[in-house]
């Protein structure tokens, strides 16, 4: 009867083991959702946001000071360079990411905007 008790013991920590892995590694929370400002602003689901943000980038083709006004400061910029970076979401347990990147012309228009994955 031990003998039993120990073996479904076993295969319970094994089977809530598995459990947690999957919902570790299970992108559950990464339905897509309109883009919202106040919500960008507070680094709440971008990633979730990514796709209707980029629609709405490509079909308005903001300058790069109205990009500035809409989605904040926190991005990764060199100076010189003709493009904005803003970190949408890292993969757990990895050093995989995904970004938006948005791409300027020299005078400051507007090129194209875009999700980049980087592992």
């Amino acid at each position: 009867m031990k003998r039993t008790t120990k073996i479904w013991g076993i295969v319970l920590l094994i089977l809530i083991a598995a459990f947690g892995i999957i919902c570790l590694i299970s992108p559950a929370s990464d339905k897509q959702v309109s883009f919202d400002q106040r919500a960008w602003m507070h680094d709440i689901r971008r990633y979730n946001m990514s796709d209707s943000l980029v629609v709405k980038l490509n079909r308005e083709k903001p300058s790069f000071e109205e990009t500035l006004d809409m989605l904040g400061n926190d991005f990764n910029h060199h100076p010189g360079d003709t493009s904005l970076t803003y970190i949408l979401k890292s993969e757990p347990l990895s050093v995989a990411f995904y970004s938006l990147e948005i791409r300027f012309n020299e005078d400051g228009s507007f090129r194209s905007a875009g999700v980049l994955y980087s592992d």
